[in-house]
């Protein structure tokens, strides 16, 4: 979950900009207001290479905006999402989505059939939170069972990690 506040902060950039950064390998699902067009919330399924090799996604770009998430404004809007990219991810033909969640939000991806695997569980180091790995099975496959997923998510954040502090280095 973010805070309206740090998510606001991220849409002062250019609209390009912020497009280009959550689309890039990814299928991303909109969810806004039909009368004015506001944009409440975003969720989205890896579409890179890794994805395409393992047959499964990785859960991105999930956010609704605090006044529309838990049916605040009458509607469910993380739900509607969910479920869009769940059958945006099976008519893929993908066999499993996989990501990890906030202890908060656990209950949310649980009533979508997730399972929590503590075991993969990962802590970022630039945040206090610790977030839980969870997988939902879209159809039946020997490879569910194969945990390839969390290692390609550990050996990513590495990456970006390796990439943050490159740029610190630059600045």
């Amino acid at each position: 979950m973010h805070r309206d506040g740090q998510v606001e902060q991220a849409l002062h950039k250019s609209d390009e900009n912020i497009l280009a950064r959550m689309t890039h390998g990814v299928r991303l699902v909109v969810a806004e207001v039909k009368e004015t067009g506001e944009i409440v919330g975003t969720g989205g399924i890896g579409w890179g290479l890794m994805s395409r090799l393992l047959n499964s996604t990785y859960s991105r770009n999930h956010y609704v905006k605090e006044a529309f998430q838990r049916g605040r404004a009458g509607v469910s809007v993380g739900s509607m999402l969910r479920r869009a990219t769940i059958e945006k991810a099976r008519s893929m033909g993908f066999r499993k989505i996989y990501g990890f969640s906030t202890p908060e939000s656990k209950g949310f991806h649980q009533r979508f059939g997730a399972a929590f695997l503590p075991a993969y569980d990962m802590r970022f180091s630039e945040s206090t939170l610790a977030f839980n790995y969870y997988e939902i099975h879209l159809r039946r496959s020997i490879w569910n069972h194969i945990m390839i997923e969390p290692y390609i998510a550990k050996l990513t954040k590495l990456y970006y990690q390796r990439i943050r502090r490159e740029l610190k280095k630059r600045s």
